[in-house]
């Protein structure tokens, strides 16, 4: 009996899809495309279905940022400021040192959860997780009023919710434009790529710490 096996070479890019969710997104955090490699056990979702949807459909801090201010373009520029600070930062003390090093910047913590199809879902959604922990703190008042029924549905929806959100890591880079974009050209605008925003879960990520002999 012979097994015959096929190999396939695969590059750095091939295997951080298989770490991450990278979505490019375009100024108001529509995103525009998505790594197809990104396995869907990564965050319980197939990556096709963030096409066209906003970052706020599965990020926790933009349905809540949505929720206490309106929208979350705000939210989007402030980090994206941040990643290109650093990312000029960076390049200058490559050339002040003569040599390129390649620059992490900053990652935030987040949690990941299924896409949400409406901004009425988003802001329903994360109206819930800020007040998970004050449904607990209501319900003794609610069973005074005869409310228990629809405080105790209320609560282990959020309870539920909770347990499908993944803590991710994300980080933000801001691509490189070969042109101006019109932003009074609202077509041209919404469909030109600003940022790409990658997503990977806490729990998969690992680091090496090298330590020399004098540290105690």
């Amino acid at each position: 009996m012979m097994h015959v096996v096929q190999v396939t070479r695969a590059d750095e890019s091939d295997r951080l899809n298989q770490k991450r969710l990278l979505l490019t997104v375009n100024h108001k955090g529509k995103v525009l495309e998505a790594n197809t490699g990104a396995p869907k056990s990564l965050f319980g979702f197939d990556s096709s279905e963030m096409i066209g949807k906003p970052l706020a459909a599965i990020i926790d801090v933009f349905g809540l940022w949505r929720t206490q201010f309106g929208e979350d373009e705000s939210l989007l520029r402030m980090l994206a400021f941040q990643a290109l600070n650093e990312s000029d930062t960076a390049n200058s003390l490559n050339a002040a040192n003569a040599q390129e090093t390649e620059s992490t910047g900053s990652s935030w913590r987040v949690g990941v959860h299924l896409p949400l199809h409406t901004d009425d879902d988003i802001l329903e959604h994360a109206a819930r997780l800020a007040a998970g922990g004050a449904l607990h703190n209501t319900q003794a008042s609610a069973d005074s009023r005869g409310q228990t029924g629809t405080h105790a549905v209320d609560f282990l929806r959020t309870i539920q919710e909770r347990n499908q959100m993944h803590p991710a890591c994300m980080s933000i880079h801001v691509l490189p434009r070969e042109c101006e974009v019109d932003l009074q050209d609202a077509a041209a605008a919404d469909s030109a790529p600003i940022l790409q925003v990658s997503l990977y879960r806490s729990d998969a990520l690992s680091a090496v710490v090298e330590l020399d002999l004098a540290v105690a």
